[in-house]
């Protein structure tokens, strides 16, 4: 079969792209896959238990955008290698683990619910994802040329770091990592669920594809996107260092002033590289690993709201209702509802 993807898109490496062979019944990695209706590239497959256990589905909505969804439970850390060159990626995940090492200044661990997009510019050397663990999430992959066509005479409506990859003009990787909102959460479990058949249930895929994006695309907006401009190396790699403090410390994060000394920085020079990089204050980044983890343990059978909220570093569960309705949009009972379903 001929894929209708350019070859940039199809070039990413990622395995389940074999999809688009011929002999793609045989793949070692796949127990069964199902061709939907007569729309071209839209598959449903079952993974081997060698690999994984779980199913999941492959669309391409177009000649330069394809999305993915799988809930699966990895055997083994699973490892690709991957190469996007003028392609957006996406990653909207519930739960799994996934760590990327590409053109960065240090490793990228994506953990728990997370959202994430890397836009990629020509000419990078080939990026390294490893996954481990159950992994419920949704791919949604944009070619540069399919950008222009969804923003075409619009194009002042992208974020700036999607407008410079729009233009050409990104000099580098960029990763974005956000908290995903509940709608975003809602997708997965839409795609996932979704009882349509034939060209409406590719109709449908197309539509949540092209919500991802837009939403994402909003999510970079209200996180002051031109982060990351004008910070030395130095500063970024301290930066990068105080991130990665605050992941493994979240629950009793040291204050600022011991932060900024861990990393060899001033307070002020720590509060504004954080902003610079991340686009968001150290509190905020704090809140947003804690939200990762809070929709993962309200997820878990007889979690109790309270519990939660100490176990990810509240004092006192109202800060924590606070918290999850400034961040979701709802409190936590009904997040805990969304995420028991998931």
């Amino acid at each position: 079969m001929t894929s209708n993807l350019p070859t940039g898109l199809v070039d990413l490496a990622c395995d389940l792209v074999h999809l688009l062979d011929e002999d793609v019944v045989g793949h070692p990695d796949l127990a069964s896959v199902r061709k939907l209706g007569a729309a071209a590239n839209h598959y449903q497959f079952e993974f081997a238990s060698r690999f994984a256990s779980g199913r999941g589905e492959f669309c391409a909505v177009s000649a330069g955008m394809y999305v993915q969804c799988f809930d699966a439970d990895l055997t083994d850390p699973y490892q690709i290698s991957v190469v996007g060159p003028d392609t957006l990626r996406i990653r909207v995940g519930s739960s799994g683990v996934c760590r990327y090492w590409g053109q960065l200044d240090a490793e990228a661990t994506v953990s728990g619910p997370t959202l994430s997009l890397v836009a990629e510019p020509a000419g990078m050397e080939p990026a390294r994802l490893v996954g481990e663990d159950r992994h419920r999430v949704a791919y949604v992959y944009l070619h540069r040329g399919e950008l222009e066509n969804l923003y075409r005479g619009a194009e002042d409506d992208l974020p700036p770091p999607i407008g410079a990859f729009l233009a050409g003009e990104l000099p580098a990787t960029y990763l974005y990592s956000a908290a995903p909102s509940s709608e975003l959460l809602d997708c997965i479990s839409g795609l996932m669920n979704c009882s349509l058949e034939g060209r409406s249930r590719w109709l449908f895929f197309r539509s949540k594809a092209l919500e991802i994006v837009c939403r994402t695309f909003e999510s970079i907006s209200a996180a002051e996107p031109e982060a990351g401009c004008g910070l030395s190396a130095p500063a970024r790699r301290a930066v990068l260092k105080a991130i990665r403090i605050l992941e493994r410390d979240f629950t009793h994060p040291p204050g600022l002033e011991a932060l900024a000394r861990c990393v060899g920085l001033s307070r002020t020079g720590l509060c504004a590289g954080f902003r610079a990089l991340t686009g968001k204050s150290v509190y905020e980044y704090i809140t947003e690993i804690r939200m990762r983890h809070a929709v993962m343990l309200l997820g878990k059978p007889g979690a109790r709201v309270a519990d939660v909220a100490y176990a990810i570093g509240y004092q006192h569960p109202s800060s924590f209702t606070a918290a999850v309705q400034k961040v979701f949009g709802t409190h936590p009972r009904a997040l805990q509802r969304r995420s028991s379903r998931d």
